[in-house]
């Protein structure tokens, strides 16, 4: 994890003028602030992640491309519209188009790999940010380019006698909210049961004649409009936007996944909020020059004790997974299946000398 990262997040999402140093035990309400703010956006990124994971069993890491082109899409559609209704305006749309970008990456570039091993989704998704990434150069450049955000939203305002960012409360609650909103989504909806059962076993659910190849196409969407959003209220924060922002954030997600566990979205809020506090309240202000070692400690330590991470499932080799890849095999392929089935079947009866 880059410290210049996470130092640029606090020098902009969540900055406030000390008026008077309040304390709460050994972290400053300024630092604890701090923490909550970077922790959000690492919740946002780190949740898609875990999402698709969890749902898919699919390795994403085009994710922080899709990261870095919602906040691009933003910058486009901020800028004829100006800072203010353009940038509630792009929170909007520009999720929306990576989501639709993220459908069209699993539908046509992920979704024929299913029943192969992940070694290829790896692959493919590691490619992916290759292709992304150099249309980025292509279309924006390699300038940075600016973003603005409302003018209610910068400055900062008075509270318990110190003065606060008005954007890291932004931040904050309408992260809290959303990130809030996509769980109830999954646990409580008619879409997330059937997302929830087809990740249990999805030839059940296909067998129920429920199309569930619609559904992880809209997961992959969805978990990819939650990068784009983390994106766009990081970049607008900093006020401007680079093409690097996704080699640089996605070594935090794919740490704070292995610490929350693979799959789990409650992994990824306590992951995130924590690796947030953790670096911006704590590490940062006290040990700077220890920041990555740290959390990199912190996850080799959680991956030796603990492999499935803290809320994860662990799956055992050539168990669940390999019997979901074994059954989407049958069902894309099913005279495939039984002409093995059959040359197995005889194979077991030929004489043995």
């Amino acid at each position: 994890m880059h410290a210049g990262t996470t130092q640029s997040m606090l020098d902009v999402l969540a900055t406030g003028i000390h008026v008077t140093e309040i304390t709460l035990g050994f972290i400053s309400l300024q630092n604890l602030l701090d923490g909550l703010t970077v922790g959000m956006v690492y919740v946002l990124l780190a949740a898609g992640l875990s999402v698709i994971f969890g749902v898919m069993h699919v390795i994403n890491f085009a994710h922080g491309e899709l990261y870095a082109l919602g906040a691009y899409f933003a910058v486009a559609i901020v800028a004829p519209l100006g800072g203010g209704v353009g940038f509630y305006v792009a929170l909007i749309v520009a999720p929306l188009l990576v989501g639709v970008v993220g459908v069209v990456i699993e539908r046509y570039t992920v979704q024929p790999l299913y029943g192969r091993n992940p070694l290829y989704h790896i692959l493919l998704t590691f490619g992916l940010v290759l292709v992304i990434n150099d249309l980025i150069f292509l279309i924006w450049g390699p300038s940075p380019r600016r973003i603005a955000r409302p003018e209610h939203l910068t400055g900062t305002f008075e509270l318990l006698g110190a003065s606060f960012s008005r954007y890291a409360f932004f931040v904050i609650i309408f992260g809290g909210v959303l990130a809030f909103a996509v769980w109830a989504l999954l646990k409580y909806t008619r879409y997330g049961l059937i997302i929830r059962a087809g990740a249990q076993d999805r030839r059940m659910v296909q067998n129920l004649g429920i199309p569930i190849d619609r559904y992880y196409s809209l997961v992959f969407g969805m978990g990819a409009a939650l990068a784009a959003v983390a994106g766009l209220i990081f970049t607008a924060g900093r006020g401007q936007v680079v093409p690097e922002i996704g080699f640089e954030i996605i070594i935090a997600a794919f740490v704070i996944v292995v610490l929350g566990g693979l799959g789990s979205f409650k992994g990824a809020v306590v992951g995130g909020l924590g690796v947030g506090i953790l670096q911006a309240s704590i590490i940062e202000p006290n040990f700077p020059q220890l920041e990555g070692l740290v959390i990199f400690i912190l996850m080799i330590a959680v991956l030796l004790l603990r492999p499935r991470g803290l809320f994860g499932v662990e799956f055992e080799e050539g168990g669940e997974i390999h019997r979901k890849r074994d059954e989407h095999q049958i069902e894309r392929h099913p005279q495939r299946s039984d002409a093995k089935v059959d040359e197995r079947a005889r194979t077991e009866r030929a004489p043995r000398h």
